[in-house]
């Protein structure tokens, strides 16, 4: 039947990318009166976290050291990125520019987060900081310059009356460049070696109507898991097949990125048609191997896209699988890539790569983090007899029988991730006359489109159509599919 939940997907704390440390450092702006060299003054480089000593410059005779009653008091001319910019450059500086010279002792200002860099006093009023790393992509970024007694201090003894803060978003991530680390980490059915070289070898295209079957194929004994939790659910929504991410402003070359082109459609040999119950599940070949070439600081990994060559990382590939690859836009297999990374690292599965995505991202590739998990794919077919095939690191492991939806509410076809499982569940819905239904105890349900999902469900028979959207499968062969469907596999529905 068409059945409904709604996913409780956990969230996570959002870590800081590369945040400054140490607090309010002091500021060091001795400078030599240019009217005595003739000349600008010598940039003073104040080195964060933590503060910093004079460089080539010598401290003023005369200058306060706290608060002057009756002085002028300090404020802000302009801080660049302007308050509220978007798009702003992955390695961007941002300058403070004050209404006069500031003293020593002053506090430092404060960005949040901010890569790892060095604050320079070029101007007697002026502070510029210098990233020596990059900015986080789609990272809202706040400066902040603190007031009050303790804040910001001019040399005349004039303070700052109040903090300023100001906020600027940096601009958005590549998608290719996200599909290349996804590819290093091996989230992804294709590996990226950066650089036009591969040491993979191209795969062929196996077609959805049969089996793969490996050189050494083995025996897999399956222990039935038992239904042990139950929830009452209601219709979900599905967020993960449509991704809008802001654009960055700043323009690029396009990479020389390439992906190997599978050679002519060859057909794997068959095992024979799904039983009632399905097929014993066989063994499958391990994945291509991955590598990660790029820099062990998360802030030095380059943002935009490196040339290189995408491969496939197995023997046979299915030709629905291969068909939604769509290098360097956005597509399934990315955002299934990108759930299972997010479920991997506890955050939020919703397939969208923001802020913390990027951030954890990036740590990941510098920490060598690399996915050792099958990859696994489902796919449906939807003409006679229906049925179900599970395919995994190159050779389909599993097929049985299957229902999909009637003619009133048929299985829309196409490709998604998984987004919500539950080991059972009530399923309640509406049927096409109108009436109501609530149907308890569903076991090993995986939904992957709005509220179609895969799950076990007694039937006189399977093979054709006779759900309300859902593909149903005998209990024994949904309990042995559960465990091979986590969050992000992919799910086609095929003609």
């Amino acid at each position: 039947m068409a059945r409904t939940a709604t996913a409780n997907l956990g969230s996570k704390a959002r870590r800081r990318a590369g945040a400054l440390t140490g607090g309010a450092a002091l500021i060091a702006v001795a400078l030599v009166a240019s009217a005595c060299l003739g000349s600008s003054p010598a940039a003073t480089k104040l080195k964060t976290p933590g503060s910093a000593a004079l460089s080539g410059s010598q401290a003023p005779t005369t200058e306060a050291t706290h608060p002057e009653p009756g002085a002028a008091p300090l404020s802000v001319v302009s801080i660049s990125p302007r308050a509220g910019a978007h798009g702003v450059g992955y390695g961007s500086e941002v300058t403070i520019r004050f209404s006069a010279p500031l003293a020593r002792g002053s506090a430092m200002p404060r960005l949040s987060p901010a890569p790892r860099g060095t604050w320079t006093a070029a101007e007697i009023d002026e502070l510029v900081f210098h990233p020596t790393g990059n900015f986080v992509p789609y990272s809202m970024i706040t400066v902040t310059v603190p007031g009050g007694p303790h804040g910001m201090l001019s040399r005349s003894g004039g303070v700052l009356p109040r903090s300023v803060r100001s906020r600027f978003q940096i601009a958005g991530g590549s998608d290719l460049r996200l599909q290349q680390l996804l590819g290093e980490l091996g989230y992804l059915p294709l590996r990226f070696v950066p650089g036009g070289s591969s040491s993979g070898s191209a795969a062929r295209l196996a077609g959805d109507t049969s089996f793969s079957e490996p050189n050494k194929a083995t025996t897999t004994s399956t222990t039935k898991p038992k239904p042990t939790t139950t929830t009452t659910t209601t219709r979900p929504k599905s967020t993960t097949t449509t991704t809008t991410r802001p654009k960055p402003t700043t323009t690029t070359r396009p990479p020389t990125t390439t992906t190997t082109p599978p050679p002519p459609i060859i057909e794997p040999p068959s095992v024979g048609a799904p039983g009632y119950t399905g097929t014993t599940l066989i063994g499958a070949p391990g994945p291509g191997a991955t590598s990660v070439e790029e820099p062990t600081n998360a802030s030095d990994i380059p943002l935009t896209p490196l040339a290189g060559k995408f491969s496939w990382r197995f023997r046979t590939v299915p030709r629905s699988l291969a068909e939604e690859w769509a290098q360097g836009q956005p597509d399934a297999i990315t955002t299934g890539a990108v759930m299972q990374f997010e479920a991997a690292h506890g955050l939020a599965t919703d397939g969208a790569a923001g802020p913390q995505v990027w951030s954890d991202l990036l740590r990941a590739v510098a920490a060598r983090q690399v996915d050792r998990a099958p990859y696994d794919y489902v796919f449906v077919s939807t003409g006679q007899p229906e049925y179900l095939s599970l395919w995994r690191d190159g050779v389909v492991i599993f097929k049985t029988l299957v229902n999909t939806g009637i003619s009133v509410a048929p299985t829309e076809l196409g490709t998604w991730p998984v987004y919500a499982r539950y080991v059972v569940t009530t399923m309640s819905g509406t049927n096409p006359d109108g009436s109501k239904y609530s149907d308890p105890g569903i076991p090993w349900v995986s939904y992957f489109h709005g509220g179609d999902a895969l799950h076990g469900y007694l039937r006189p028979g399977y093979g054709y159509p006779q759900s309300l959207g859902c593909v149903e499968m005998p209990y024994s062969s949904a309990a042995t599919l559960f465990p091979y469907t986590p969050l992000g596999t992919l799910v086609s529905i095929l003609p």
